[in-house]
């Protein structure tokens, strides 16, 4: 490989890196299944009303680790409101939605639209989907990060997410 190729390869590997986002085809499955939070690990269950597009949805509650700031909303229930399909893929321990969107539990890594892209709470802690008693959960920027929406939440009390995309 001549030097100019070499620097122009390193220059975009990098920079990728340094952004977050990789241009790349599907990152293959671990080696091995990515382990769970530890048994002891606590998550407090918040009794918040989940909102989509206006609808109060039934949906298991949002959740937030006593040690951090960076709440998990369920997965399933407001990507279906959204008119998401969303199917589970044991063998990756990986989420689709609609084949458009896909997620892997225990790894802050997305694919969307042929590129990978990882995210951060905004307040530090967890910022990967787990699977918490049975359900998988994302931390609640996903819909901002990934699915480029909109949401809030008001004075701690309502979990809201609006279909509509994120103007700056």
């Amino acid at each position: 490989m001549n030097k100019a190729l070499s620097s122009l390869l390193t220059a975009i590997l990098l920079t990728a890196a340094l952004t977050g986002t990789v241009l790349a085809a599907s990152p293959p499955p671990p080696a091995e299944p990515l382990p769970d939070l530890p048994p002891d690990f606590v998550f407090e269950a918040l009794d918040w009303p989940i909102v989509v597009d206006g609808v109060q949805i039934d949906a298991h509650p949002a959740m937030r680790p006593y040690d951090n700031v960076c709440r998990m909303v369920p997965l399933r229930p407001i990507a279906e409101a959204l008119g998401y399909e969303v199917r589970w893929h044991e063998e990756t321990r990986a989420l689709t939605l609609d084949d458009t969107v896909t997620l892997w539990i225990g790894l802050n890594m997305y694919e969307i639209g042929g590129s990978i892209l990882t995210t951060e709470c905004s307040y530090g802690g967890i910022s990967r989907p787990l699977i918490i008693n049975g359900v998988a959960y994302v931390p609640f920027s996903f819909f901002r990060d990934v699915m480029g929406l909109s949401y809030s939440t008001t004075r701690g009390e309502l979990v809201n997410v609006v279909s509509g995309v994120v103007t700056p």
